[in-house]
C-alpha cells in the first residue's frame, strides 16, 4: 500500500473530498485504516500511512490539489480519461512550493512505478498527458523517466550494430515524439546520433547494391568480344586474353539463360495477364466489391451526398447508437469518413435468435476527426474509408442500399475483406492521403491473426 492508494482507499470511505474532512472523520477512518491494514495483510510502504494521516491532519496541499483534479489521481492508475477535455492545470490558489515538496515526499514512489510500468509496456497515452504536471514532476522522478528512456534509445542504438537485428522503426517514433515533448537536449542529441548512424547504414547498403559489379560485367563482355578477333603475341596478354574470356564464357552463358527465361516469361507473362485480367472482371461482382465497384454490382450512387449524417448513425437500426462506456473507443484521426460494419457471417453463426442477430447487426458512421465509443458485441468487423458518403438509388439487395462513398480510399478491395477484432480499449485510424495505420492500446486481431498493442499496424496501402 503506497500514498496514493490510501488516497483511493479514503474516496471509499467518505463522498467528502479527503481534505475538507474534520477531526473526526480523521479518527475514525484512521482506525478503519488499520483495520484494512491487519484484516486483508496489505502491507505499506516505509512511513505512507503515517504520510498520509498527517496529509489529512495538516490540511495538506497536495490533499487539496488531489481532491481538485481528479484526473491527475486516476492517472496513477491509468484509469484518466484521454478523451475527455479536462480544463488546464492551473496552481492558483495553491502554495506552489509547499505542493512541489509534498508531491516529492509523497508521490514519488507512485510516480516511479507508474512511468517504469507505462514505458515496459511501450505505452504512451498516459506518459503524454503525465506531461500536464511536468511543472510539479519531482526531480527523482523526472531523471528516473530520462534514464529508462536513454537506455531504451541506447538499446535501439546497439541492435543498429548487430547484422541480424531487426530495429522497430515504428516503435522507436514513438519514442522520439514522446521525447521531443521532454525537450531534453541529451535525449535529443542521442536520437540525433541514431538518426545520423541508421542514414549512414543505409548508404553503406546502397552503395553495396551499387558496386561496380555491372560495370564488371560489361567492361568483361565488351572485351571478349574484342578478344574473339584478336590474339595478343606476348604471354602477359595472353594470360589477360584467358582471363578474360573465361569469364566471358561465364558470364555469356548466364546472359544467355537470362534471354531465354525472358522469352518464355514474356511469353508466360501475356498468357497470365488475359487470365489475370479475367479473374479481375470476375471479382469485380460480389458483397465487398459492391463498395467500389458499382457499375458491375448494379449499383447507382446519388449525386447528392450526406452531409447532415452525424457520428454514431447505424444505418442497420437506421437511428444513432448509445455510446458504450465499456466498448471500444475509435479514434478517426484522419481527413477520411469512416464506416464500420459487422461481419454478418460471424453473427449469423454466434445469434441464433433472430432479433438479437438483428440488432448486433451494425453499420456505423464515424466523421472525419471524430470519436466513437461503442459495443461490438463481441463480434469482428470491417473498415469502409472515404469521402462524400451518398445513398444508393437501385441495388440487388437490402445490404447493397447501404450508403457508398463516392470516393473509396485506395486499395478498399484488400482491406475490406480483412476482420478485426478487439476486445474494448482505444483503437485510432490514423494517416494520411497515402497511406492509413490503425493503432491499438493493446492486442487485436486482423483476420485471426493477433497484432501486438500499441503498435502502428499498416492495414492500407495504396
Amino acid at each position: 500500500m503506497s500514498f496514493i492508494y490510501c488516497y483511493y482507499f479514503a474516496q471509499t470511505y467518505s463522498t467528502e473530498p479527503p481534505s475538507q474532512w474534520q477531526s473526526s472523520d480523521i479518527q475514525r477512518f484512521e482506525k478503519m485504516l488499520k483495520l484494512e491494514t491487519s484484516f486483508r495483510g496489505v502491507q505499506l510502504q516505509r512511513n505512507s500511512k503515517e504520510q498520509f494521516l498527517a496529509a489529512l491532519k495538516e490540511k495538506s496541499e497536495l490533499l487539496r490539489f488531489l481532491d481538485g483534479f481528479p484526473e491527475f489521481a486516476q492517472l496513477f492508475q491509468s484509469k484518466t480519461d484521454l478523451l475527455k477535455d479536462y480544463p488546464e492545470c492551473t496552481y492558483e490558489g495553491f502554495s506552489f512550493a509547499q505542493l512541489a515538496t509534498e508531491v516529492e515526499q509523497f508521490l514519488s514512489d507512485d510516480w516511479i512505478v507508474f512511468l517504469v510500468e507505462e514505458l515496459d509496456q511501450n505505452r504512451f497515452y498516459y506518459l503524454k498527458f503525465m506531461l500536464r504536471y511536468k511543472a510539479i514532476l519531482p526531480e527523482r522522478v523526472a531523471q528516473t523517466l530520462k534514464n529508462k528512456l536513454e537506455a531504451r534509445l541506447l538499446q535501439f542504438d546497439a541492435d543498429l550494430e548487430i547484422a541480424d537485428s531487426k530495429v522497430d522503426w515504428s516503435l522507436f517514433k514513438n519514442y522520439t515524439d514522446f521525447i521531443q515533448l521532454l525537450n531534453d537536449k541529451k535525449l535529443a542529441q542521442l536520437i540525433f546520433s541514431i538518426e545520423n548512424k541508421r542514414r549512414r547504414l543505409l548508404n553503406q547498403t546502397i552503395e553495396i547494391i551499387n558496386k561496380p559489379g555491372i560495370i564488371h560485367f560489361f567492361e568483361t563482355m565488351f572485351g571478349g568480344v574484342y578478344y574473339l578477333f584478336h590474339h595478343p603475341e606476348g604471354a602477359e596478354g595472353k594470360r589477360e586474353r584467358q582471363r578474360v574470356m573465361g569469364d566471358f564464357k561465364f558470364m555469356g552463358s548466364i546472359l544467355l539463360g537470362i534471354i531465354i527465361l525472358f522469352i518464355i516469361g514474356a511469353y508466360y507473362g501475356q498468357h497470365r495477364k488475359a487470365e489475370r485480367k479475367q479473374q479481375i472482371e470476375a471479382a469485380k461482382v460480389g458483397y465487398y466489391p459492391s463498395f467500389f465497384y458499382y457499375p458491375e454490382n448494379k449499383i447507382t450512387l446519388d449525386s447528392k451526398v450526406l452531409d447532415t449524417v452525424k457520428t454514431g448513425f447505424d444505418f442497420y437500426q437506421m437511428k444513432y447508437t448509445t455510446p458504450d462506456s465499456s466498448g471500444l473507443t475509435f479514434i478517426n484521426a484522419t481527413p477520411f469518413e469512416v464506416i464500420l460494419f459487422s461481419d454478418e457471417q460471424a453473427v449469423d453463426a454466434f445469434f441464433k435468435e433472430p432479433q438479437k442477430r438483428k440488432e448486433a447487426l451494425q453499420y456505423l458512421y464515424i466523421q472525419p476527426k471524430d470519436t466513437l465509443r461503442f459495443s461490438t458485441h463481441g463480434m469482428p468487423f470491417h473498415l469502409y474509408v472515404g469521402k462524400q458518403l451518398s445513398n444508393v438509388q437501385a441495388a440487388k439487395s437490402n445490404t447493397a442500399n447501404f450508403p457508398r462513398f463516392q470516393q473509396p480510399f485506395q486499395g478498399a478491395e484488400k482491406y475490406l475483406p480483412n476482420t478485426i477484432e478487439i476486445q474494448g480499449g482505444f483503437m485510432e485510424l490514423k494517416g494520411s492521403n497515402y497511406e492509413l495505420y490503425l493503432h491499438a492500446d493493446r492486442s487485436f486481431y486482423i483476420n485471426g491473426q493477433s497484432k501486438v498493442g500499441d503498435t502502428v499496424f499498416s492495414l492500407f496501402k495504396n
